[in-house]
């Protein structure tokens, strides 16, 4: 028997549902947590379950070229609810926001201000079985459905309070670019040098958002 957290823990990790897990899974976690009962009453915890499941050797369905191809996130709307598996395990929770210049996606995680930038393998649409009752940010009218101009922090920035050099995200027409803030315009207008190019431009506000 999983404890409950433990159980959506290994359903995220591995992509599949409890029903699916292998019989040694089960077997091996009931001695695992048997033990760490000895110490602590709560549940192993996500790098815990990350090491077991590695140890099994069970392959997660999230991981690897087939799986990371499967999902084409051109055509997700900005503001999706997505699960985000990081590297050590641990899994949060946050809303798309597009794609980045270097092939990344763009993530509001819940209770952040910060847009967070992962790689394709580590971000997935959440599913029913990831968290129930959350509510979704589609339901709440969205101008275009653009990543970053939807992305209520970027109102509140106060540009002449950020230090130059910031990492910055551009909405450029939809798509998510990533870039360097180096000031303001006259006209309150924000200075980017987006990566790649050679000359800074001049954003609307309400198009940048303050990067990691």
């Amino acid at each position: 028997m999983f404890h409950s957290h433990d159980r959506q823990t290994l359903e995220m990790q591995l992509g599949m549902g409890a029903d699916e897990f292998p019989k040694k899974l089960e077997e091996e976690y009931t001695q695992w947590l048997r033990q760490h009962h000895a110490a602590d009453n709560g549940a192993l915890g996500p790098a815990l379950c990350l090491v077991l499941t590695k140890m099994l050797g069970i392959e997660s369905r999230l991981t690897g070229e087939k799986a990371t191809a499967v999902m084409d996130w051109g055509g997700v709307d900005g503001g999706e609810p997505v699960t985000v598996i990081e590297d050590d395990g641990e899994v949060k929770f946050g809303y798309f926001r597009g794609k980045t210049g270097a092939g990344r996606i763009a993530v509001e995680l819940e209770g952040n201000e910060f847009i967070h930038e992962y790689p394709h393998r580590s971000v997935r649409l959440r599913s029913s079985n990831d968290k129930q009752g959350l509510p979704n940010p589609k339901e709440a009218p969205i101008a275009e459905a653009k990543p970053i101009a939807t992305n209520p922090v970027t109102d509140a920035v106060d540009w002449e309070k950020i230090p130059k050099g910031r990492h910055v995200l551009v909405d450029t027409d939809g798509d998510v670019v990533t870039g360097t803030y180096t000031g303001l315009s006259k006209a309150g207008e924000v200075i980017v040098s987006i990566d790649g190019s050679l000359d800074p431009a001049n954003y609307a506000p309400e198009l940048i958002a303050l990067g990691d």
